[in-house]
């Protein structure tokens, strides 16, 4: 099992954990802000005029933190456009030391009251520079991930 998949399963896990508490406590038509655990364990909102300001402000952060060559894993709300509606979603980016390009996934939603429909979906897994013959160790990651959080750990399943 290679430490990579688990670490960037471990990052994704713990976002996919604290952003799925922030939406189960949300009010109806509340946003979300845009925000970033970085290696050090620190966490940076992003606020702005509006949803759009404050992604560009995260997308300025992520790209010094790239420069910078250190790791994060970042969160913002969005919509995917499905056959015959939008979906809400949770995007997630992860990057670490080493990468060639940020992990990407995003998990649909339903936010209120708060469901997460199916799970996680990745994007670019192999693009991401990881080994597609250890998912093991990348699923292994993201459940520790959960798990770091007691409370999203305890109340996951009833998000599904």
């Amino acid at each position: 099992m290679s430490e990579r998949e688990k670490s960037v399963g471990q990052y994704l896990g713990t976002i996919m954990a604290y952003s799925a508490l922030m939406g189960d406590s949300q009010t109806q038509g509340q946003l979300l802000v845009p925000y970033l655990i970085l290696e050090d364990g620190s966490v940076h909102f992003f606020e702005g005029e509006d949803q759009a300001d404050a992604v560009a402000k995260a997308e300025a952060k992520i790209a010094a933190l790239k420069s910078e060559n250190k790791g994060f894993a970042h969160f913002r709300e969005g919509l995917i456009a499905l056959a015959e509606r939008k979906q809400d979603v949770f995007f997630f980016e992860v990057w670490l030391p080493g990468m060639p390009v940020s992990l990407q996934a995003y998990q649909m939603v339903q936010p209120a009251p708060f469901k997460m429909i199916e799970n996680v979906k990745v994007l670019n897994y192999v693009d991401a520079g990881l080994d597609v013959q250890d998912t093991d160790g990348f699923s292994l990651g993201i459940n520790q991930g959960i798990a770091s959080s007691k409370e999203a750990a305890e109340k996951w399943q009833s998000w599904f």
